[in-house]
């Protein structure tokens, strides 16, 4: 009896694992910078406001002493960013993508001035990721509608990833014929099915 009831326990833990490990997929982007004064000084407890366009969502951070600020989670979608301290004109940065698995750095420099006053950045910011090895990549539905993928199989969107090569022209069809075999970043083959 203990030992049906060891080997269950066992047989529970090991599924919970595998679980958890399939359910690794990255959905979420990152947003971090730093403030700055125009002499490039550090500024210090700067409220740090970050709004998603679509739904109104806001997320708030304060700048610490290196002036730093971070929002590690930050569901895909568009965003404003808007920095305000007493002293200073406020800094908003007009609306820009966050992508999954990649981060999105901004170096916010305030000017001197009265917070009613206030710097619009249209200027997006840069799309090559210079804070994380991590390669990514966000497929929106539209791309996926007019995508040419063979036999409309989700699997090949693994071939759109940078660093991603099929060794072979890929023919996949439907069932257990559907896999699709890739070479990424010069590893050997793999297959997902």
């Amino acid at each position: 009896m203990i030992r049906k009831r060891a080997y269950g326990t066992l047989l529970l833990a090991l599924s919970l694992c595998c679980f958890r490990a399939s359910a690794q997929v990255a959905n979420t982007g990152s947003v971090q910078g730093a403030v700055t004064d125009q002499s490039g000084a550090f500024v210090p407890d700067a409220p740090v406001i970050l709004a998603n366009v679509a739904t109104g969502a806001t997320l708030t951070a304060q700048t610490d002493a290196s002036g730093a600020f971070g929002f590690p989670v930050v569901a895909v979608g568009r965003y404003t960013l808007k920095v305000n301290k007493p002293g200073f004109k406020t800094f908003v940065q007009s609306e820009f993508a966050v992508n999954a698995a990649s981060p999105v750095r901004f170096n916010v420099s305030l000017a001197v001035g009265d917070t009613s006053e206030q710097v619009t950045v249209t200027e997006t910011p840069p799309t090559v990721n210079t804070v994380t090895a991590s390669e990514g990549n966000t497929v929106t539905g539209t791309q996926l509608n007019e995508l040419p993928l063979t036999n409309r199989l989700f699997t090949q969107l693994v071939l759109l990833e940078p660093g991603v090569a099929a060794p072979i022209d890929q023919t996949p069809g439907f069932g257990s014929n559907s896999a699709v075999e890739f070479n990424m970043n010069g590893a050997w083959m793999k297959t997902i099915s």
